[in-house]
C-alpha cells in the first residue's frame, strides 16, 4: 500500500502518511468493537411522514392521468355531441368545429408525451472488478454487518466529493437485493477511516430501513419526473410556439387556444408538485436523521461534527481544484490524481478564512423544502444522542485502496472524459505538485495584494527592462524608496476608492448604451435589456454614451497618480528582486511578455465592445426580428473576425512565457481557440473571440502577478518556483 500520500487530520491539515503506521487489513477490521448495531427504530412522526408522502405520491400520477382522460373526454364529446354546427354550412362552421377538437387533441398529446420520453442514462465512473480493492470489500461487508443491511453487488468510484447507496438498476432493482456503492474517491483521499467508514455507514443506514428506503426511491422518481413535465421544454413546444406566430388570423387562434390550456394544466401540475415536494421532503428529512444516527454510533457523535466540517472544506477545495484546473486546461495540462489534488487544495484552507466548523454550521436553517436536514440541525440531533462510536481508528482512508495511484487516475481521465467536450489523452496529465508550481491560482492573488485590488486591463499598468532602476550598489536607497511609495498607495488606495468604482460603474453603462446602439443599428426601436416600457432612440444612447465616457476620463484623472505609483513599486520591486535572485531570466520573460501585450490591449477592448453588441443581438433575438438581425450579426460577425486578427497580428511571435504543454508556443497560439467545426458560423466566431478575450485578460493578469510575486519574494529567498 502507499505510505507516502498526504492525509489530513481532524483539523483539515495535512500530514504524511509515513509519519505514521500503515495498519493491515487484520488490525483494520479489529478495530470494529461491535459486531452488530440495534435499530434505534423509527419515530411517530417519520412513520406519518412517510405515510403522508406516500399518499402524495400515490395521487400525483392519478391525477394526471385523470387531466388527461378530461382533455380527451372533452375532445371526444365535443366530436360526438357538436356535429350540427356543421349543419349551417360554410368554412366559418368547419372552423368552429374543428377548433376546440384541434385544442383538445394538442393539449392531450402534449400531456401524453411525457409518459413515453425516455431520458439518456447518466454516464457513471469508474466500476471496480471483482479483485481490485479487496481490503475495501471486507471493509464495506464488515459495516453493512453492522447496520444489518444488504452488500453491494457492484462498487462504483469517480471523483466527486460524495458517497451513495442505490439500487443498481433503478427501477428493475426495486424488489431484490441489487445494491450498488457510489464512492467519490476525494472522500477517501480528505478523511480517514474513521469518517469514512461513518460516510459509508450512513449511506448503507438508508438500505437498512427496507421499505423506508424503496418508498423514497419511489419519491425521487416521480419528484423529478414532475419536475420535468411541468419545466422541460422540448422541440414539439418549440414548433407549436412558431406555428402559432406565423398562422394568420383565425387559423393561429385554435393553436395559441392549446398553447394556453398546456399552460394551465402545467400550472395545476406545478402546485401538485410542490404539495407532493413538501410532504416527501419532510419524509426525507426523518430519513437523512434515521442515517445520521448510524454514522454517529458508528464513529461517534464528536466524529460526525469533525465530518461535516472536513466535507465543507473539501467541497470548498474541490471548487478550488476545478478552477485551477481550468487554468492549466488553456496549457493543455490536467491533473492526474484529481482526488488527491483536491485534498491537497483542502489541506491549505483554514478555518479562519474559510467559514468552516460549528459557529458556521450554527447559521444555516432548514428549509420546508430541503431534502436534507441543514447542518446545524443534523448536528444538534447527532449531539443527542451522545453516541461515543464503535471505530476509532483514525489511518488513511487511502489505504482501502490497494492501487490508490493507478485507480485515482482510471477514476480522473474517466471524469474528464465524462464532462469535458474537448478530447483528453493521458499525455495532458500531469503530476499535482507540476500544476500546483504553476502559480495561476497564486499569481492572481499576488496581483491583488500588490496593486491593493486597483489593477484593470481597462487601465493597464506596464513596465519594461529598461525601466528598472538600477540598483547596483543603492539597494538600500530602493529599499527606502519602496516603503514610501507603499505608505503612499495604502494613502492613495483609500482616497481613489470612490473613483475607482465610479470608473468601473461608467464601463458598465457604457457597454450597455453600445449594445443599445447596436440594436438601433438593426432596426430594434426598444430591448429587453434595457427596458420595454420606454423606446430606445439614437439619441438618448449617444447621451448615455457620452455621460459615460465623461465619467471614465475624470475618473481615469484620478486614477492616475495611484496608477504611476503602482507602476514604479513594480520596477522598483523588480530592480530588487533582479538584484536578489541574480536570474534575470525568468523576469525577462515576463517582461517580454508584459511587452508585447501593450500593442494587443486595445485592439482587445474594441473586440470586448463588438462582443457586447454581438450579445445584445443574440439576447433580443426572435422571429420577428430574425431576418433583419441575422444581417447584423453577420456583420459583427466579420468584425469580430478583422478585430481578432488585429489582436493576433499584434502579438506577434512574442513567446508565452510560462510552461505549456505544447512546448514553446507563441502568445498568438495560446490565445488562438478553434471552435467546433459543426458550429454555426455566427456562433463559432462569438465563441472564438470571447475565448481571445477572456485568455488574453487572464494572461495579462497572470504575468503581472507572476511579477508581483516575484517582487513580494525578493525578500524572502530565492526566485519562486512559479516562475523559475
Amino acid at each position: 500500500m502507499n505510505a507516502t500520500e498526504p492525509i489530513p487530520d481532524a483539523s483539515g491539515r495535512v500530514e504524511r502518511r509515513d509519519e505514521r503506521p500503515v495498519p493491515e487489513l487484520d488490525e483494520i477490521l479489529a478495530a470494529f468493537e461491535a459486531d452488530r448495531l440495534k435499530p434505534l427504530g423509527l419515530s411517530p412522526l417519520y412513520r406519518l411522514g412517510l405515510l403522508a408522502a406516500a399518499i402524495a405520491i400515490a395521487l400525483l400520477p392519478l391525477i394526471y392521468l385523470a387531466l388527461i382522460g378530461l382533455c380527451g373526454w372533452a375532445a371526444l364529446y365535443h366530436a360526438t355531441e357538436h356535429t350540427d354546427i356543421l349543419s349551417r354550412g360554410g368554412a366559418g362552421a368547419f372552423f368552429a368545429y374543428l377548433a376546440p377538437l384541434t385544442v383538445g387533441l394538442i393539449a392531450m398529446l402534449f400531456m401524453v408525451k411525457p409518459l413515453f420520453a425516455r431520458r439518456p442514462e447518466p454516464q457513471g465512473g469508474l466500476i471496480l472488478g471483482e479483485e481490485e480493492a479487496p481490503a475495501l470489500r471486507a471493509f464495506v461487508g464488515r459495516i453493512c454487518r453492522l447496520v444489518n443491511a444488504p452488500q453491494p453487488r457492484e462498487i462504483e468510484i469517480d471523483c466527486e466529493v460524495n458517497a451513495a447507496a442505490s439500487f443498481r438498476r433503478g427501477w428493475r432493482s426495486l424488489a431484490g437485493q441489487d445494491l450498488k456503492l457510489i464512492i467519490g474517491l476525494p472522500l477517501a483521499a480528505g478523511l480517514d477511516l474513521r469518517s469514512f467508514g461513518g460516510v459509508l455507514a450512513h449511506e448503507f443506514g438508508h438500505f437498512a430501513q427496507g421499505a423506508g428506503m424503496r418508498l423514497t426511491f419511489v419519491i425521487r422518481q416521480v419528484n423529478a419526473w414532475f419536475s420535468r413535465v411541468v419545466h422541460e421544454r422540448d422541440q414539439w413546444d418549440l414548433w407549436l410556439e412558431r406555428t402559432a406566430k406565423s398562422a394568420d388570423f383565425p387559423l393561429g387562434a385554435p393553436l395559441y387556444l392549446a398553447m394556453f390550456c398546456i399552460w394551465l394544466t402545467r400550472r395545476v401540475l406545478w402546485a401538485l408538485m410542490w404539495i407532493g415536494q413538501l410532504l416527501s421532503c419532510f419524509a426525507l428529512r426523518h430519513m437523512e436523521h434515521d442515517a445520521d444516527a448510524w454514522e454517529a454510533r458508528f464513529a461517534g457523535s464528536d466524529q460526525f461534527v469533525r465530518t461535516c466540517a472536513q466535507l465543507q472544506r473539501l467541497g470548498a477545495g474541490q471548487i478550488r481544484a476545478l478552477e485551477l484546473l481550468r487554468e492549466t486546461w488553456k496549457e493543455k495540462r490536467l491533473s492526474q490524481n484529481l482526488p488527491d489534488l483536491i485534498a491537497e487544495e483542502t489541506a491549505d484552507l483554514r478555518e479562519e478564512t474559510t467559514g468552516f466548523g460549528d459557529e458556521a454550521s450554527a447559521e444555516t436553517r432548514t428549509g420546508l423544502f430541503d431534502t436534507h436536514p441543514s447542518d446545524a440541525d443534523r448536528i444538534a440531533f447527532v449531539r443527542a444522542l451522545d453516541a461515543p462510536g464503535i471505530f476509532r481508528l483514525a489511518a488513511p482512508a487511502t489505504e482501502l485502496f490497494s492501487d490508490w495511484e493507478s485507480l485515482a487516475r482510471r477514476a480522473t481521465l474517466g471524469f474528464y472524459r465524462r464532462f469535458m467536450t474537448q478530447a483528453v489523452s493521458e499525455d495532458c496529465l500531469a503530476p499535482n505538485g507540476q500544476l500546483r508550481a504553476s502559480g495561476h491560482i497564486a499569481s492572481f492573488k499576488a496581483c491583488e495584494r500588490f496593486f491593493l485590488g486597483r489593477l484593470s486591463i481597462l487601465r493597464p499598468l506596464f513596465v519594461t527592462v529598461d525601466e528598472l532602476p538600477a540598483n547596483a550598489g543603492e539597494a538600500e536607497g530602493l529599499s527606502e524608496e519602496l516603503r514610501a511609495i507603499e505608505e503612499r498607495m495604502t494613502e492613495e488606495s483609500a482616497r481613489i476608492a470612490s473613483a475607482f468604482e465610479r470608473f468601473g460603474d461608467a464601463d458598465s453603462v457604457r457597454l450597455e448604451a453600445l449594445r443599445a446602439q447596436t440594436l438601433i443599428a438593426a432596426g430594434r426601436r426598444f430591448s429587453a435589456r434595457i427596458g420595454r416600457e420606454s423606446r430606445i432612440s439614437q439619441e438618448s444612447v449617444l447621451e448615455r454614451l457620452e455621460e459615460a465616457s465623461s465619467v471614465i476620463r475624470e475618473s481615469r484623472r484620478e486614477l492616475t497618480d495611484f496608477n504611476e505609483l503602482a507602476r514604479r513599486r513594480l520596477a522598483v520591486s523588480l530592480a530588487l528582486a533582479a538584484d536578489h535572485s541574480g536570474d534575470f531570466g525568468a523576469l525577462e520573460r515576463l517582461l517580454a511578455g508584459l511587452s508585447a501585450l501593450r500593442n494587443a490591449i486595445p485592439p482587445l477592448l474594441q473586440l470586448r465592445e463588438t462582443l457586447a453588441g454581438m450579445g445584445a443581438l443574440l439576447d433580443d433575438l426572435c422571429d420577428e426580428n430574425e431576418d433583419v438581425f441575422i444581417v447584423a450579426l453577420r456583420e459583427c460577425a466579420a468584425e469580430l473576425g478583422r478585430q481578432r486578427k488585429e489582436v493576433i497580428r499584434q502579438l506577434g511571435d512574442a513567446p508565452y512565457p510560462f510552461d505549456h504543454a505544447n512546448g514553446n508556443i507563441s502568445m498568438a497560439r495560446f490565445v488562438s481557440v478553434e471552435a467546433p467545426g459543426d458550429m454555426d458560423p455566427i456562433q463559432r466566431r462569438a465563441v472564438e473571440s470571447e475565448a481571445c478575450v477572456e485568455r488574453l485578460t487572464n494572461l495579462y493578469f497572470r504575468i503581472m502577478g507572476s511579477l508581483a510575486l516575484l517582487a513580494e519574494e525578493a525578500a524572502a529567498g530565492p526566485t519562486p518556483a512559479a516562475l523559475s
